[in-house]
């Protein structure tokens, strides 16, 4: 046996062997590794994606990095604008290393095609930086400070030819996210780059649709996301000059009332606005969003005061259009309802209502307020009646000189303070009186009893007996109320005189039982009910009706009381 061969075997050869073959598995395991996270990232590629790496690829110039005089080298069309604070950072950092080798810049070949570049004579042209900028005006600084030094005349870098501006865009994004020293994209770099590209494509057929496709793939988001959709509202915004401006105060801390981090005090951090809470501000109307932006400019307010009006504006917006569908208003829009009804449409008293829920349909308070404002707009001719109210005794008060369709729940609460709502309404129907009259009523009691917080309430209409089919209707159409019956009273000693709105012997009667969606509809078994009375006498009728149609100690108002005035 040789020497070489008895060596192979001895523990300290097969230790050696062993610790090869380990690092070996190693780096087979290494590149496996490699090759799969790339295989991932290809397959969490979009189709657009991979077609512009595979494009870039084709417009790449040489197989590696090219050593390029700084002379040769000048600022291209950029994705954001420099940052001179990050230059200066970068400057002071470089000079302590100006033998350091950096990461490599990206370049594009100026007036001149991929063909007829010569490696040869690579700086005999001129290139445009399109990625590492920041870097490239640091050493441009530090190679005038330092001309004599060797390591501030060139730098590595990476040549395209014959890029597009979606490409230029693309690269630069991702150089800029790779780099050693880099310097993330605020929220307001991304959205003038948004804006940029928007101006840069032509106007062709679905537009927008491939400018937010491009946009979200340039800066590798989900064109889908939150995020992508708030940048591209605000790209799109036609005050952007004036959005831009308060971008810029915020990060320099110039807004009103704003708290900068410790970070952002010690300048190692750019403050953001909070871009993820202006949905509702992008969703105000332009004459709006003009306004919010001049207040923050002239600092009145703050940011987070803005996103707070943004919220209370919007929830207006929706009260304002619901109001203009009630009022009738839908040609004319808001101006109309506006001049129409100027006292309903004031910011304070629609503000009341932007906290109720719209998502099942208009509420009964908001509803029976602007159906309200219609009734008190054709009733204008008797605004100038003073009501005139007369207490009578512990009991209630007598209201003179007013039209019943003018009351409301603060001038009743105001005369009397223990006033809740109103259990019952009873109605002495007049001559001149029709079932239109009767829906005004109905309209007017339910604004009232809203305001008071009654859900349940019952209305009683003494009439003709032709008139009771059309008061029945008027009532059915409101699906709030949940009974509309017919009933008719015998009044034994009635005469045949009109006194009391009854007629001789049957007095017709219509009730109504009103009750919220929300609510179980209220029961009035104080006396059993039946659709045929007698009566020996009219005020034992109207005892009766009090008695059936009302809870122990409801409120009770009786309109016209007899008088038909």
């Amino acid at each position: 046996m040789s020497p070489a061969a008895s060596m192979s075997n001895t523990p300290l050869s097969r230790s050696k062997e062993e610790k090869i073959d380990r690092c070996c598995k190693t780096i087979s395991a290494t590149d496996t590794f490699k090759e799969k996270k790339a295989e991932k990232l290809n397959k969490e590629m979009s189709e657009e994606e991979l077609s512009m790496k595979e494009s870039i690829r084709d417009c790449h110039i040489g197989t590696g990095p090219f050593l390029i005089d700084i002379s040769a080298l000048e600022l291209g069309k950029q994705a954001r604008a420099p940052d001179d604070k990050w230059v200066d950072k970068l400057e002071a950092a470089m000079e302590d290393y100006l033998d350091e080798a950096y990461q490599p810049l990206i370049v594009v070949l100026k007036n001149e095609s991929k063909e007829n570049f010569r490696e040869s004579n690579v700086n005999g042209y001129t290139y445009e930086v399109i990625g590492g900028q920041h870097s490239f005006l640091a050493v441009k600084r530090l190679s005038e400070k330092y001309g004599n030094r060797k390591e501030l005349k060139s730098r590595l870098a990476v040549v395209y030819a014959g890029l597009s501006d979606e490409q230029r865009k693309w690269l630069a994004h991702r150089h800029n996210a790779t780099v050693e020293f880099h310097h993330s994209m605020t929220f307001k770099e991304k959205v003038q780059m948004c804006r940029d590209r928007y101006e840069e494509m032509p106007d062709v057929e679905a537009k927008e649709e491939q400018w937010e496709k491009s946009c979200a793939m340039i800066l590798k988001e989900k064109a889908d996301s939150l995020f992508m959709k708030i940048c591209c509202a605000v790209a799109k915004m036609r005050h952007f000059s004036l959005m831009m401006q308060v971008f810029e105060m915020y990060e320099e801390g110039r807004t009103r009332s704003q708290n900068l981090k410790p970070a952002e005090l010690r300048g190692l951090k750019r403050p953001e606005i909070p871009f993820r809470k202006l949905g509702d501000f992008l969703r105000l109307n332009n004459n709006d969003q003009k306004w919010l932006l001049e207040e923050i400019i002239s600092t009145e307010i703050s940011v987070t005061e803005l996103v707070k009006e943004s919220a209370v504006l919007r929830k207006l917006d929706l009260v304002q259009r619901f109001f203009v569908m009630i009022t009738g208003c839908v040609e004319g829009g808001w101006e109309e309802a506006r001049q129409r009804f100027p006292n309903e449409t004031t910011r304070e008293k629609l503000e009341q209502f932007v906290n109720l829920s719209y998502s099942r349909g208009v509420p009964a308070q908001f509803e029976s307020f602007c159906q309200r404002a219609v009734i008190l707009e054709k009733n204008k001719e008797d605004a100038s009646k003073t009501a005139v109210f007369a207490t009578d005794g512990a009991y209630g008060f007598t209201i003179h000189n007013a039209d019943v369709l003018d009351l409301n729940a603060s001038s009743l609460k105001q005369q009397c303070p223990g006033f809740r709502g109103i259990d019952l309404t009873l109605v002495d129907m007049p001559s001149e009186w029709s079932a239109s009259d009767i829906q005004r009523l109905m309209i007017t009691i339910k604004a009232i009893n809203v305001d008071c917080q009654q859900s349940a309430f019952n209305i009683a209409v003494i009439c003709r007996a032709s008139e009771m089919g059309e008061i029945m209707q008027a009532f059915k159409r409101d699906k709030n109320f949940v009974s509309v019956q017919p009933v008719f009273c015998h009044v034994q000693t009635c005469s045949s005189t009109r006194r009391f709105g009854l007629i001789e012997a049957v007095q017709c009667m219509v009730e109504a039982m009103y009750c919220s969606q929300d609510k179980n509809p209220i029961q009035h078994p104080t006396k059993e009910r039946h659709n045929m009375w007698s009566c020996d006498t009219p005020q034992r009728m109207y005892d009766h009706v009090i008695q059936t149609f009302s809870h122990r100690g409801g409120w009770i108002l009786h309109i016209f009381s007899g008088s038909h005035k």
